[in-house]
């Protein structure tokens, strides 16, 4: 018989690995030190972007399997977008070969979502592929794109929130940092220096205590 117990814990540890990832790795060098798109450090944050839907993928594989057509149907439209519209000078060609790689494995976590059947994580993982498709489209100037990719992170944060992965009082503080780091980067509405760097900071110190306690929790109940 199948320990639900230890599934659950299985899923959610991958899961912070993840964001550990996503905000450690990808935020640090993406946003925090506003990488140039010609330099390595570029690159290290893709990786770092890419090794969390990684481990999101591997969180799910004790429950679903990845179903290809899904993965196929996501896939190759998100390649060609990468191929066609942000190649060079947009992205330098390791640039893009990064984020085409990257694409690819989004379209395999969110296949593995689907597979699941599980609401709340399919809505969370397709509005983290939204708003990469917003950023990617801000890339390339498309009208409305950049004012999208905040709300799109809101959205998340809230679905988090309404299957009780985030508390109360956690939620509020991630979206006021979402916001005022949106008015920021995407809409321009106030200075990028020093309000972006400062909030991405809060956003990481803020993640890891709250990811340390939820794993303290996980562990606690793993071990009652």
């Amino acid at each position: 018989m199948i320990d639900l117990h230890s599934v659950a814990r299985f899923r959610r540890l991958w899961m912070l690995a993840g964001f550990a990832a996503a905000f450690l790795i990808g935020d640090m060098f993406l946003a925090v030190r506003g990488a140039a798109t010609t330099s390595v450090e570029f690159l290290y944050g893709v990786a770092g972007f890419s090794l969390a839907q990684v481990f999101w993928t591997l969180g799910q594989l004790r429950e679903a399997r990845p179903d290809i057509r899904v993965f196929f149907a996501a896939a190759v439209p998100l390649s060609l977008f990468v191929i066609c519209r942000l190649h060079p000078p947009v992205l330098p060609a390791a640039a893009n070969a990064a984020v085409c790689v990257y694409s690819v494995l989004t379209a395999l976590s969110f296949a593995t979502a689907l597979a699941t059947r599980r609401a709340f994580y399919v809505c969370g993982i397709g509005l983290l592929l939204f708003s990469d498709l917003m950023i990617g489209g801000g890339l390339v100037r498309m009208p409305g794109c950049n004012a999208l990719i905040g709300p799109a992170y809101i959205a998340a944060i809230l679905v988090a929130r309404f299957r009780k992965g985030v508390d109360l009082a956690w939620t509020v503080w991630f979206v006021v940092l979402v916001i005022v780091f949106a008015l920021c980067l995407d809409l321009k509405a106030i200075p990028f220096s020093p309000y972006v760097t400062t909030t991405q900071k809060l956003l990481i110190v803020s993640f890891a205590v709250w990811a340390g306690s939820l794993a303290w929790r996980t562990g606690g109940k793993a071990a009652s």
